[in-house]
């Protein structure tokens, strides 16, 4: 297995701010272990200061841990920075472009920096312009752009030196709808296609959801829970419900189910039934039902959601 990333220890505390104003010192990272393999889309969930940017920063190199290590395809991030951010690259919705600047301009400026030659840095930038529903602003100075377009701007600038290891930071936060959805495609694209490691944080759930093969949860920081989606999922919960409705029925029909569900109860013509997964189990279950002639009027499903496991491991809502 090769990690992409290797977290170890890792500690962040901000010293207070002096005598006078006594703030207290800040534990941002409180011992982090994390591993992250090559090839993934790993999603870091977690309510607002929980301490997710701090790790990013870390990874990026813009921050240094106070103890701990963290290795980026083996390079220390402090003693090998150099080659750290010729592997990596960071996205965060919140950065900046410079106002002056057209999008164009501001990219081909990056492209300098990263090392690209002119003609390479130009064709790649007019691809991803267009890719991106921005060629017709491409002269437009950024000042003048809405948040959404200065974003698409920013998710550009991370992909212009190939980075083997991606930090995003709300990469959607303030995109419309059909360009959240197109910037999903293409970091799942960039991830399948070109084995790039992708790490994320999100307070979209469905996002982080349909993204990540894998995600962190963390609160305080400190990591909470690890594990795929759906093994974050039963950690919350082992079944999920069926809610079925009938229209005409005669008798009981958790009599003839108790070998197809967990659980169930029947009352007033409503039908509940709990089952380890729906999508398994939906089809034998309404074979069942109507081989005994009832008739179904309505069906709701209840499943487990990233919502329910975050709200149940860290205890409180998104802030």
């Amino acid at each position: 297995m090769t990690l992409a990333v290797e977290i170890k220890n890792l500690t962040k505390i901000y010293p207070g701010r002096g005598i006078l104003n006594k703030a207290p010192a800040v534990t941002a990272l409180d011992d982090v272990n994390l591993e992250i393999k090559k090839g993934t889309i790993y999603g870091l969930l977690g309510p607002n200061g929980a301490g997710k940017t701090t790790l990013i920063h870390i990874l990026a190199g813009v921050l240094l841990p106070t103890t701990g290590t963290a290795e980026v395809f083996g390079h220390d991030v402090v003693r090998k920075a150099r080659e750290v951010r010729s592997l990596s690259n960071y996205g965060a919705g919140q950065g900046s472009l410079f106002w002056n600047l057209s999008p164009k301009e501001n990219l081909l400026y990056y492209a300098k920096l990263y090392g690209l030659p002119n003609s390479e840095a130009v064709e790649k930038i007019n691809n991803l312009l267009e890719f991106f529903g921005l060629k017709e602003r491409a002269n437009l100075k950024s000042a003048y752009l809405s948040s959404g377009l200065k974003q698409r701007v920013k998710l550009i600038k991370t992909l212009l030196n190939d980075p083997k290891l991606l930090l995003l930071d709300e990469p959607t936060l303030g995109l419309d709808v059909d360009i959240a959805r197109k910037i999903r495609a293409y970091i799942q694209e960039l991830s399948h296609e070109k084995e790039m490691t992708i790490l994320l944080t999100s307070h979209n759930m469905y996002e982080v959801d349909e993204l990540c093969d894998e995600i962190a949860l963390i609160d305080k920081g400190r990591i909470v829970s690890i594990g795929t989606p759906d093994e974050l999922k039963k950690q919350v919960s082992e079944f999920e419900s069926l809610e079925l409705s009938f229209s005409n029925y005669d008798g009981d029909p958790s009599s003839f189910l108790d070998d197809l569900v967990l659980r169930s109860t029947f009352r007033d013509g409503a039908l509940v039934l709990h089952v380890s997964d729906i999508d398994s189990s939906i089809d034998a279950i309404l074979r069942r039902l109507l081989s005994h002639k009832f008739v179904i009027s309505s069906i709701n499903t209840r499943r487990t959601t990233l919502e329910d496991v975050f709200l149940n491991l860290t205890g409180r809502g998104l802030k």
